[in-house]
């Protein structure tokens, strides 16, 4: 992965263990030098960018939606659905490959955005760009029953 495609409360995988990105810091084109600050259950750790060979995105599976509010529809195997009762609603489906078509619309249906996107932090940055701050840091991922 790279430090561009990351943002603060992203959720990924590194050594095998599930973490969150805590910040970021990119300093001069001359002499690149990028961290990230990433933590887990067990500790916290600076990353140089030459380090993130070693992050992994972390797939999108139903359970990972359920654990996070979505419901399956009744109508649609495989299609789930979130909203928050009041500004938006979210809908994804299972496409071909390892990638899920995600769909957010604003209540009054004036917004919203249809993605093709494989993995947990890309869920996290649209719901951003949506103004879905909360729901985006506080999005969970269990493995293993922990969290």
């Amino acid at each position: 992965m790279k430090l561009t495609e990351l943002m603060i409360g992203d959720l990924l995988e590194y050594n095998g263990s599930y973490t969150k990105v805590l910040d970021m810091v990119s300093c001069g084109s001359t002499y690149p030098l990028s961290l990230v600050n990433i933590m887990n259950s067990e500790d916290v750790r600076l990353l140089f960018e030459r380090d993130l060979k070693a992050v992994k995105p972390i797939a999108i599976t139903p359970e990972i939606l359920k654990a996070n509010g979505f419901v399956e529809k009744e109508t649609g195997k495989g299609r789930f659905t979130w909203t928050d009762g009041e500004s938006a609603e979210i809908e994804m489906w299972k496409t071909c490959g390892p990638k899920w078509s995600l769909e957010i619309l604003s209540k009054d249906r004036t917004q919203g955005m249809t993605l093709l996107i494989p993995c947990v932090h890309e869920i996290q940055h649209a719901v951003r760009l949506m103004g879905l701050n909360d729901f985006a840091d506080n999005f969970v991922i269990e493995k293993g029953g922990e969290q």
